[in-house]
């Protein structure tokens, strides 16, 4: 009876936190836990060619499924995750915790100093474009390179377009 009594806490209280988090991650300055497509993450995989010693930042990482798939790829490169949420942030550290070249930050992606990375990738709503724009221009490195899939910065025009699958991604650079 005591198990049953405990389960059933257990599953009230999960529910609860599944609630919570769903309600927190709509906020505008979040994103909602949402993959990229398979065959886009396949896509990115396959055609980004990434350098050894460079680094490459996932901004609101969810699962991680391409900073895992892209640190197999490139070994001698390093991959950072950065997500707030505790839900996809958990699923992230426990996809990537046999590859050495990831790491997987719980932060807010406008927290972390992106000066130090050559790479962005992202997959966020259009009220995160603006900040992601701004912060992008501001303090990435001048060679860094962001990769956005579906969604547009408001102000900076790409400096090229891919369609694979007839779904936009789009290519910027700083320029200073």
């Amino acid at each position: 009876m005591i198990l049953l009594i405990f389960l059933i806490v257990l599953e009230l209280a999960l529910f609860a936190l599944a609630v919570n988090w769903i309600w927190h991650s709509m906020h505008i300055t979040e994103g909602p836990f949402i993959y990229s497509r398979p065959y886009i993450i396949r896509w990115v995989c396959e055609h980004l060619q990434i350098k050894d010693g460079e680094k490459f930042c996932e901004l609101g990482c969810g699962g991680a499924e391409i900073l895992a798939r892209l640190a197999k790829r490139f070994p001698q490169a390093s991959f950072t995750g950065l997500e707030k949420n505790i839900i996809p942030f958990w699923i992230a550290k426990l996809r990537t915790a046999k590859l050495p070249n990831v790491t997987i930050k719980k932060i807010n992606i406008y927290k972390d100093d992106w000066g130090q990375y050559d790479w962005f990738y992202c997959f966020l709503l259009v009220p995160q474009m603006v900040h992601i724009e701004k912060k992008f221009l501001a303090e990435a490195k001048p060679t860094a390179t962001l990769l956005s899939y579906i969604f547009p910065f408001p102000n900076h025009k790409p400096y090229k377009t891919e369609a694979p699958h007839k779904e936009i991604l789009y290519y910027y650079q700083t320029i200073r």
